[in-house]
């Protein structure tokens, strides 16, 4: 073994300790191959080899390992509460998100007035909506322009006909034409649509009240859920593109 072999080694053995004392030792180690001509052998000889020599110094030294070891802990404590907060906001969250009001599916585009407890806003041209953590019950409507009722003044409008809404509760009415909905985060009621649709779900859940009308569904899904719907020959197609979501049958959840 050459020398720089054995310091070589002996060094990366060493690495546990504060960086002072492997720093000493090996400037022993060195100091002493330049004082007498050692070679790798005449090492070995002497102190044994790298792996013995370093426990030796190993077994009556204190290493570093402890305060990492006290710093892993600390820091995956940290991680640990971070994730905890995040997991109960989430079900906070979820649980507002996802109990109802009242049951929605008795109400009509024409009747949920009475329900809603800020103005309703129509806007013109609109031929689709982006949602974000946000409850939105659809009715459809014969309107043409669309209308909404939200929970706070958070939506926005831009250049390309679409509507914005971001941490809301809302009921919107849909325009009597084709029409998309993107959700990201949210929980969405259809009411009895009477037209075509498109969706895109992103962890996000949807519920359907077909209310005795008949849908031809067509799925495009990944990691998501579909229970109690049923594709029936229509000339309403409700086209989904599914991510981590899921859709059902809506049922009045108190």
């Amino acid at each position: 073994m050459k020398n720089e072999n054995y310091l070589k080694s002996l060094k990366k053995l060493l690495k546990d300790l504060d960086t002072d004392t492997k720093n000493q030792i090996i400037k022993e180690i060195e100091s002493y191959i330049d004082e007498s001509g050692a070679n790798g052998e005449t090492l070995v000889e002497k102190f044994g080899t790298p792996e013995e020599l370093a426990s030796s110094y190993l077994e009556d030294m204190p290493i570093k390992k402890t305060k990492t070891k006290s710093k892993t802990v600390k820091i995956l404590f940290s991680i640990v509460a971070i994730f905890m907060i995040l997991i109960f906001g989430s079900i906070f969250l979820f649980n507002s998100l996802t109990s109802d009001d009242f049951d929605y599916s008795i109400f009509t585009s024409e009747t949920i007035d009475g329900k809603t407890k800020e103005p309703w806003i129509e806007v013109s041209n609109i031929s689709a909506v982006n949602l974000k953590q946000v409850k939105a019950v659809f009715y459809a409507s014969k309107n043409e322009n669309l209308m909404y009722s939200c929970s706070k003044d958070t939506t926005v409008l831009n250049e390309k006909g679409i509507l914005n809404i971001k941490q809301s509760k809302c009921f919107i009415k849909l325009p009597y034409n084709v029409f998309k909905i993107n959700s990201f985060q949210s929980n969405v009621v259809l009411i009895k649509p009477e037209k075509s649709l498109d969706i895109d779900l992103e962890q996000s859940t949807l519920r359907i009240a077909e209310k005795q009308n008949k849908y031809k569904y067509i799925f495009e899904r990944k990691q998501s859920d579909i229970k109690g719907l049923e594709s029936k020959e229509s000339n309403i197609n409700i086209k989904f593109k599914l991510y981590q979501s899921n859709i059902s049958k809506y049922q009045y959840k108190k």
